[in-house]
């Protein structure tokens, strides 16, 4: 956890939701550079999976910041249908040193994450993500990831 996490409550929120149109590569790069120079000046970490057509994303912070994250997301014109998963407090981060980690992902995956139980055992942290199918799924797949290709936190 953070220093400046430590006398203040957490936030996370993830969700789905399906791109409105082909994004080409150039373009990821270009969401994930605004997101990620937005993120570390706001102190938002989290993570994005991408398949081609859905977009899966957990993000985490002090609250103004997750609501100020989360409106950016909700306004941005490369997807539509977003669908909350979690909105809930945390009592630690999952993802602290990623200001927005990202990995292609299959379908399945992105299936698997968006019909996990989001809302069960919250605030949970990494030491008790047991709890949580959501949490748990998300890090099993991201610590997959990150053994299959293994890369600086961005």
């Amino acid at each position: 956890m953070r220093t400046t996490d430590l006398n203040n409550a957490l936030r996370a929120i993830a969700y789905v939701s399906t791109a409105t149109r082909t994004l080409q590569p150039a373009e990821i790069d270009g969401l994930l550079l605004d997101a990620r120079g937005f993120n570390a000046m706001s102190g938002v970490t989290g993570v994005l999976f991408f398949n081609g057509q859905q977009f899966f994303q957990y993000f985490e912070g002090l609250p103004d910041y997750v609501d100020a994250a989360y409106e950016r997301i909700r306004q941005a014109r490369s997807h539509t249908g977003i669908r909350e998963l979690m909105n809930a407090p945390v009592a630690g981060r999952q993802f602290e040193t990623w200001h927005m980690g990202f990995c292609n992902a299959t379908s399945s995956t992105l299936q698997d994450l968006a019909q996990a139980r989001w809302e069960e055992s919250i605030p949970v942290t990494r030491s008790s993500f047991k709890r949580n199918d959501g949490i748990a799924l998300l890090l099993h797949y991201w610590s997959k990831r990150q053994a299959e290709d293994p890369v600086a936190p961005a």
